[in-house]
């Protein structure tokens, strides 16, 4: 007869243990020193030593910081919100009369600037803000990119209107200017012949005033800034009433060139 084989899972099970006793015994110490690198963590920071016994003789583990030196060093955590925009402020959180300060950002052509006061839209400094009197020297003190007090005067369209002028806050109501008025009524109307006008609107190179004909008819006159009286300037605001004569009709434009001064 042959003689008899053992089947070879049985054969093969004291070989196959063998081979697996290494593996669990590197398992077991990955665990174990696992274990102390945990354990002995907290110590690191502070460059302190942790003595963990391991077999007759024991092992001495070290863990140092990261950096030399770091036992004298403070760890600094970056704030998330460092390098961040600040929120933007909401129109509930102003109010009129409220001081803000911001930077201008660009200049409205002869009208005013766009000033950034941290709002979600640009808040807008009107020329007939930008100081006490007339603006023609008021850009000397308003300049682009550079930071300006203001006080919201109201608001429009969802953004503020500032103002940089001392006083009350309340203005006359502007009228809306046709884009070609009829001036035809003031055509026979001399050098000599004074009106009585309101200031409607300021700009760097002039004013605006409503007029009203001696013989009907209502439209808005032209001021250059070189027209103006001297006492006009330090006094002028929105609103006021002053004496004009008329330089010049132009019917074809719908304008009027008009003067303070004296012929």
């Amino acid at each position: 007869h042959p003689p008899t084989r053992l089947p070879t899972t049985i054969a093969m099970a004291p070989r196959a243990r063998d081979h697996q006793r290494p593996l669990r015994r590197a398992l077991l110490l990955c665990a174990a020193l696992g274990a102390v690198a945990v354990s002995s963590l907290s110590f690191a920071v502070g460059g302190l030593r942790s003595t963990v016994p391991g077999g007759r003789s024991g092992c001495r583990i070290h863990l140092q910081a990261a950096y030399d030196g770091a036992a004298d060093q403070e760890l600094e955590f970056e704030d998330e919100d460092e390098g961040l925009p600040p929120p933007k402020i909401q129109l509930a959180d102003m109010h009129v009369g409220m001081t803000v300060e911001g930077k201008v950002k660009k200049r409205i052509r002869e009208a005013g600037y766009y000033v950034d006061i941290g709002a979600e839209m640009d808040a807008i400094l009107d020329a007939a803000e930008l100081r006490d009197g007339f603006p023609l020297e008021g850009h000397k003190t308003v300049q682009v990119g550079k930071q300006v007090e203001c006080r919201i005067l109201t608001f429009k369209d969802g953004r503020a209107m500032l103002t940089r002028r001392t006083g009350e806050l309340q203005r006359p109501a502007r009228a809306k200017r046709s884009p070609r008025p009829d001036v035809v009524p003031f055509m026979g109307l001399g050098p000599q012949d004074w009106l009585e006008g309101k200031v409607a609107a300021m700009t760097f190179w002039g004013i605006f005033v409503d007029l009203e004909a001696p013989t009907g008819g209502e439209a808005q006159g032209l001021v250059h800034h070189t027209e103006l009286t001297d006492d006009f300037k330090e006094s002028a605001q929105l609103g006021q009433t002053i004496r004009v004569r008329v330089l010049n009709v132009d019917k074809d434009k719908g304008k009027l060139e008009m003067s303070m001064m004296e012929s």
